[in-house]
C-alpha cells in the first residue's frame, strides 16, 4: 500500500511539472481566459441538463 502512495506522489509531481512548464509558456491572460471559457461552458451544460436532471429526480425538490 505504501508503494501505491509513493507511486501516486511521483506521478503527481511529474504531471505537475509538465503542467507548470506549459502554463509558464502561455502567459497569465491565456490561462485565465481558458479557465473562464471552461467554467462558462460547464455552466451552459448544466443549464441545458437542468430539465433532464429534474426528470431523473422523479419530482423531488
Amino acid at each position: 500500500m505504501m508503494g501505491v502512495w509513493l507511486l501516486a506522489s511521483f506521478l503527481a509531481n511529474i504531471i505537475g511539472g509538465f503542467v507548470a512548464a506549459v502554463v509558464e509558456s502561455l502567459g497569465a491572460s491565456t490561462i485565465f481566459a481558458t479557465i473562464a471559457a471552461f467554467v462558462i461552458f460547464l455552466g451552459l451544460v448544466m443549464i441545458f441538463l437542468n430539465k433532464v436532471i429534474l426528470k431523473l429526480m422523479n419530482g423531488l425538490r
